[in-house]
Parts: structure tokens; sequence; C-alpha cells
């Protein structure tokens, strides 16, 4: 692959490398955006391969494009204004490139470098009640979703112990502290939430899965948000087949 580098400002050289532009657990502020109201979209960009570029450019269709300076950025992402009038679930399919500058000139995208991908989210009705108070702390894990699927949240901690509504509070100091059970056409906003008190987390790897106990007959959209430390590390949605379980999630804290 060729990627563009610059010296002192100007274009200096195509040099021979191998990697590619990425965009890792794309996230909402606020999660969940609320219909009527102002908030941002956001893609995390990182960088795999030789030379690091000067810019990751990200196309994300309707919204636009964004140049991210990524040369000596810490934790670079591409985020766009949002404000979506009706609520409902979208998907945004974006492109990441690798990119140099010219001078005077828009950055110079490497193709050899792209990566698409899409990222679904909700759109939250405003008129929904506000969501229950839930523990926080060290690590929090919510599930959050509006049909009538009962679904559970379980979460291994990097001890092995599994937290669900079969055990809810494990040795390490996680704790399941909200727990629904709704019935099939009740599309009210449900949630379930698992957490460790702050200086009570373990560290390690955590695993999450999200298991449909008793489906409606369709694939439930689910809602999931990952904080370590009080910083969202993940939010996205994922599909849980009707009595089935969704793709499993891992992080560390």
């Amino acid at each position: 692959m060729v990627t563009l580098r610059r010296a002192g400002g100007l274009l200096a050289a195509l040099v021979l490398v191998t990697g590619c532009a990425f965009v890792s657990n794309p996230r909402t502020e606020p999660q969940p955006l609320v219909a009527g109201r102002p908030g941002r979209i956001c893609f995390p960009v990182g960088y795999i391969g030789g030379i690091v570029p000067d810019y990751i450019v990200v196309n994300a269709g309707p919204l636009g494009v964004r140049n991210v300076d990524y040369s000596g950025a810490t934790t670079p992402a591409a985020c766009f204004d949002v404000n979506y009038p009706q609520p409902g679930t979208r998907t945004i399919d974006y492109t990441a490139c690798a990119a140099a500058e010219y001078v005077g000139e828009d950055p110079e995208i490497d193709r050899d470098t792209c990566t698409t991908g899409s990222y679904t989210f909700t759109v939250q009705d405003p008129n929904q009640p506000p969501p229950p108070d839930l523990g926080t702390g060290d690590v929090q894990v919510t599930l959050a979703w509006s049909d009538g699927a009962d679904l559970d949240l379980h979460v291994v901690d990097p001890r092995g112990e599994e937290i669900w509504y079969g055990n809810t509070a494990s040795a390490s100091g996680g704790r399941l502290d909200h727990d629904t059970i709704p019935s099939c056409g009740d599309n009210a906003r449900h949630y379930e939430n698992i957490f460790w008190p702050t200086g009570g987390a373990p560290r390690g790897q955590y695993s999450v899965v999200i298991v449909s106990f008793h489906g409606c007959g369709s694939t439930s959209d689910a809602e999931l948000t990952i904080k370590v430390g009080g910083q969202v590390v993940r939010g996205q949605s994922f599909p849980v087949p009707s009595n089935g379980r969704s793709t499993t999630v891992t992080f560390t804290a």
C-alpha cells in the first residue's frame, strides 16, 4: 500500500507500507439521542500500519466528512452534530481513510488504506420517562431496549464469575441492581444494569452477552453502554434474535 507523508509542510514521498484506517466503537452523545434535541455522533479513529498518517478522513454519508488530525493525537474522533426530529432506529454507513496534507489544499486520501463499516443507533422519543437511578462506579454495563422481549444482561468478570439474574452479586463486588421483566406489547423503555462500585472492580478483561429469555417473535434492538471510570468505552446497538443471544462483547478495565 502507498501512504502519503509530508515533510516540512510539503508532500515528501510515496512510501510503501501496509496498513489501514479504522473506526472503533462509534457512540452517540448523549446516549441515547433524543428526537428534537441536539446531539453528536462520534467515530473514534485509529490506524494500523507502518507510517503514522497526518490525517484520518471519515465520510459518514449524510452526516458529511471530517478530517481528523491524527498525528500526535491520543484519542482522536470524528464528531458530527445531529438533531433528528423523529424517534426511531437509524444506521449510518461510514468510510475511514488515511491521508496526508498538501499545502493550501485538502488532505490527499490514500484509497488503499480505506475501511468501511456501519453504526446502528436509536433516537429516543422525548415523551419516554427518564431512566431509573442506576448504580455507577469503576465499571458500569447498561442494557436498554424498547420492545416487550424479556432480555437479560450477563457479565463475566476477570475472575470468571458471571453476574446475571441467577447470580445478582459476585465475590469481586459486582452487582445487578436493575432487572426488568417486560411482556410482549410493552414497548416502554426497559433497562438492566450491572456495576462495580468505585475502587471495587478487578482489573482485567470482562465479557458481556445479551440473552433473550423470552422473545416476541422478532429481533430486538438492544443498546449496550459500557463505562469504565465513568467514561463511555462502548455504546452500540446489537441485534438480539427472539429467544437467542447477541454476540459476545469484551472490554478491559
